[in-house]
């Protein structure tokens, strides 16, 4: 994993061609660190250049206490590491989306409200 200071000049930090470090940010707000995965960042990327559309990132890093206040979330959600992320789900091809999701990540849930991919392992 890799941490980043919550500085405002590292949250416009390129991590690849499409992402940003703020879209990785935890929506609490008051974090100083964001944990991003070298993998996970990579594997985004890739589903990016995939779908040739943009990616929207609902929530990527939590912090502890955010994920505790998260409906729904694991004790010890991957979000936690910066391993997972929650995204909008497409609004055609889902199923082509999904799919790709799939092949390039080690877990996939799908809700109609988000699609959650992480690189933890199991």
């Amino acid at each position: 994993m890799k941490f980043y200071r919550n500085t405002q000049a590292e949250l416009n930090t390129n991590l690849s061609r499409h992402f940003k470090l703020k879209e990785f940010r935890c929506k609490c707000g008051q974090c100083r660190l964001t944990w991003v995965d070298p993998e996970l960042n990579m594997r985004l990327e890739v589903l990016r250049r995939l779908v040739k559309k943009p990616l929207y990132i609902l929530s990527g890093y939590r912090c502890q206490e955010h994920n505790r206040n998260t409906v729904g979330s694991a004790e010890y959600s991957y979000h936690m590491t910066g391993q997972a992320v929650d995204l909008k789900p497409p609004k055609e091809d889902l199923e082509g989306f999904v799919a790709n999701c799939k092949m390039l990540f080690n877990f996939v849930i799908v809700t109609g409200a988000y699609i959650h991919v992480d690189v933890g392992q199991r």
